[in-house]
């Protein structure tokens, strides 16, 4: 029984990891802009919108942020873990979201769009069909936070010098599919969509239309 154990601690430690980084990332970015120009300047406004949207526009990373308060406030156990047996090799495990913990949080629960959206959920959506899907749209906002806060010289000077925050969560994402051997399990029909040459892409379409 030790070794399930060890394996779920391992599984919260990354997810705390994970959620608290993408949290970080858009505290610490709001900061930089502040310092950089000034707080309700045009670039702090821009950058703060580019933030606003992708919360409002993508699944992935709005239940995200939101699984980092419920597991940090609310219960550390905040999502679910299904492991199957095999007779060789090792365990097969799904990870979801827990809906039952986040229809706990007041800060779901409060807003109606979200209580809507989570209400309407039938099952407990997929943790690494998030983290998958966030990928390129978190790509996508840093390279317009890129634009806003540096000059076309500092951007390439600043890249040479730094991994970009989307290749990190692609990083913690094959952790956990390698080493828990966490298999995908398609519990809602969202994806990321990035239309060829959209100036405004779609960042996260998902099942109800968004």
């Amino acid at each position: 029984m030790e070794e399930p154990h060890k394996r779920i601690r391992c599984i919260r430690s990354a997810l705390i990891a994970l959620t608290s980084a993408v949290h970080s990332h858009q505290d610490q970015t709001l900061y930089r802009v502040r310092h950089k120009f000034e707080d309700g300047s045009d670039e702090h406004l821009a950058v703060k919108k580019l933030v606003n949207d992708i919360y409002s526009d993508c699944f992935a990373y709005r239940w995200l942020i939101e699984l980092r308060h419920v597991m940090l406030h609310v219960n550390m156990d905040a999502f679910t873990v299904s492991m199957t047996a095999r007779l060789h090799g090792d365990a097969t495990i799904e990870l979801g979201m827990s809906r039952y913990w986040m229809s706990k949080s007041s800060g779901v629960m409060k807003k109606a769009y979200k209580r809507t959206e989570l209400e309407a959920m039938t099952e407990d959506p997929s943790v690494l069909d998030m983290i998958k899907d966030l990928q390129p749209a978190f790509g996508w906002l840093q390279d317009k936070i890129d634009a806003i806060m540096y000059p076309s010289a500092e951007v390439v000077r600043k890249r040479c010098n730094s991994s970009r925050p989307d290749q990190a969560i692609h990083r913690t994402a094959r952790t956990l599919r390698t080493s828990d051997r966490v298999r995908l399990h398609q519990t809602l029909p969202h994806a990321v969509v990035l239309p060829a040459g959209s100036k405004s892409p779609d960042l996260c379409r998902s099942a109800w239309g968004e």
